[in-house]
């Protein structure tokens, strides 16, 4: 007797409705994407991650979109202040297909109407995260939370699970599995931390920590490779060039594996597979010569980085995010030498991966914005 096996099927866009849970061993087929995934029994399908035999495939699904970039959170300040009385909840937009304006489609926390500046963001197959940061009123002291907000309609997010020390302008990056937070400013008395924080994509909760920086510090920048986070600069009021990772397999103290171009803070990020991309930031000079470089290491043989490409407008405390093609910058506080000088600015501004060449400016956040977060899906 033959047997027929059917897997249960449906449009990517449907399984997103439903949000149904899949039996523990059961798989799921999104018809129209042919990716897949296998239920635990508890996980709903938004919150489960699609299967695959390649490493480098899943982290693609991370650290590299195919449709949008998004920023969240940050503040509209005019002068970039951190300590701005403007915090934002807002998560913006903006299409990779296309070049374009970002549009405003929806808020990190609705249910608490309290905006984030200077947090890391964390990046899964489904969601975006934010964690850590300030939030005003009513403290300009660190938090500790971590919030969750969905790649699909409805895009309001949630508070999901706390880091192990409230802080603000850690550095995040990305497993397939769980999202990092590292370092940052906070504690009690405030000074900078070398914690490093994971928590999972699967389930929501608290975050645990796993490992320890080099050093403790905060605006460093957070990339991810296929099997390790790297943190690159930084600053404790001495500012710092190391390059560093963290395996996520086992945390553990992180290990010295190259130099930056020279001491460097409050730089965006992008990834593909193979390199990691520090771009914008300053090392202590704010100018335009300074604010605009963009940075490339390899994460195959590790090392120093190398001077890639140049921004169209040179910023720092700008957000970063990729593309499968392009990096992206989103506005961030520009050089004082400027027009207008020192101020915050609403542009998006992208690079190709293919060739070291120069950005351009491909677009407008929905006003000038600072101290933001950046993701991709």
């Amino acid at each position: 007797m033959a047997f027929q096996i059917k897997v249960r099927r449906d449009s990517a866009a449907d399984w997103i409705s439903a949000n149904s849970t899949l039996g523990a061993g059961e798989f799921g087929l999104e018809t129209d994407t042919e990716k897949l995934k296998i239920g635990d029994g508890s996980t709903a399908w938004n919150d489960l991650q699609y299967i695959t035999g390649d490493d480098a495939t899943a982290l693609t699904l991370i650290v590299q979109g195919s449709s949008y970039g998004y920023t969240t959170g940050g503040t509209s300040n005019p002068a970039g202040s951190i300590n701005s009385t403007q915090s934002l909840t807002q998560i913006l937009q903006f299409s990779f297909t296309s070049d374009g304006n970002a549009t405003d489609i929806g808020d990190i926390n609705p249910a608490v109407p309290l905006g984030r500046v200077a947090s890391s963001s964390q990046t899964s197959s489904t969601h975006g995260y934010q964690s850590g940061g300030l939030y005003h009123p009513p403290t300009t002291l660190g938090t500790n939370n971590i919030q969750k907000w969905s790649f699909s309609s409805p895009y309001d997010g949630s508070d999901i699970g706390d880091l192990t020390v409230p802080v603000f302008r850690p550095y995040g990056s990305s497993s397939p599995t769980d999202g990092y937070s590292s370092g940052g400013r906070g504690g009690s008395p405030l000074s900078a931390q070398n914690v490093h924080d994971k928590f999972p994509f699967a389930s929501d909760g608290n975050a645990s920590d796993v490992g320890d920086l080099t050093v403790a510090k905060y605006t460093a920048g957070g990339n991810s490779s296929d099997v390790a986070s790297y943190i690159a600069g930084g600053t404790n009021g001495s500012l710092y060039n190391v390059i560093e990772k963290i395996p996520f397999a086992s945390g553990g103290t992180a290990t010295d594996v190259g130099d930056l171009l020279s001491t460097h803070t409050d730089g965006g990020n992008a990834n593909t597979t193979e390199y990691g991309y520090v771009v914008g930031g300053s090392n202590g000079g704010y100018t335009e010569a300074n604010l605009n470089v963009i940075q490339r290491f390899s994460y195959s043989s590790d090392g120093n980085s190398t001077d890639y490409a140049d921004l169209a407008n040179g910023v720092h405390s700008n957000a970063g995010c990729s593309s499968t093609s392009h990096g992206y910058s989103t506005g961030g506080t520009s050089s004082p030498a400027a027009t207008p000088p020192g101020a915050a600015i609403n542009v998006i501004q992208k690079f190709p991966f293919s060739t070291a060449s120069n950005a351009t400016d491909v677009g407008d956040l929905t006003s000038i914005l600072t101290h933001h977060s950046g993701n991709q899906n």
